[in-house]
């Protein structure tokens, strides 16, 4: 059920997308995939990003460019597998929700944080390495164009993520957490 929330998430935040030279916009669907990671687990995280790459290998517009499978060939094809593995392990990182966790303990903030911060590099790394083939673009430029530019955005994000997770974790542990 929270996998599939989290799905309808990601498709809804898809309506926001701002458009950037080089093909690949500004969206907050990566936040919201890490997010599922984060308050649901790795497992748990990746399924609703499944869901969300479901929906729009089946057509559904909830790509940037619209849906279908084409989108993966795209200039920002390399983030929807990005979205899958970073929700994947921005969850593994950060563990199951449990119920006797504490929700402002420093090493729990710290822990989400670090969950995240890996979860983006994931996605920025399939992004760069998949823009750079696909726009035949130098490293340096494919870097700079398909991770530089997000990273003051993203440094936002993840301190939205912290936040958000650190509140959602607790309410989700009663329903997923402790090996339910």
């Amino acid at each position: 059920m929270f996998a599939a929330l989290f799905a309808a998430l990601i498709c809804v935040s898809s309506v926001i997308a701002i458009p950037l030279p080089g093909g690949v916009p500004v969206v907050l669907k990566d936040m919201l995939a890490i997010l599922a990671g984060l308050v649901l687990g790795g497992v748990q995280g990746a399924a609703a990003t499944g869901l969300y790459l479901l929906a729009g290998i089946l057509g559904i517009p909830v790509f940037a460019g619209g849906g279908g499978l084409a989108a993966f060939a795209s200039p920002s094809g390399g983030y929807l597998v990005g979205f899958l593995l970073g929700s994947l392990v921005a969850g593994l990182i950060a563990g199951r929700p449990s119920a006797a966790e504490k929700r402002f303990s420093v090493r729990r903030l710290v822990r989400i944080a670090v969950a995240a911060l890996a979860g983006f590099a994931v996605i920025y790394a399939c992004g760069v390495f998949h823009l750079r083939r696909v726009n035949q673009l130098s490293l340096a430029a494919a870097i700079i164009n398909g991770c530089v530019v997000f990273l003051p955005l993203a440094a936002g994000k993840m301190a939205l993520l912290v936040a958000l997770a650190s509140r959602l974790r607790p309410i989700a542990a009663r329903y997923v957490g402790d090996g339910c």
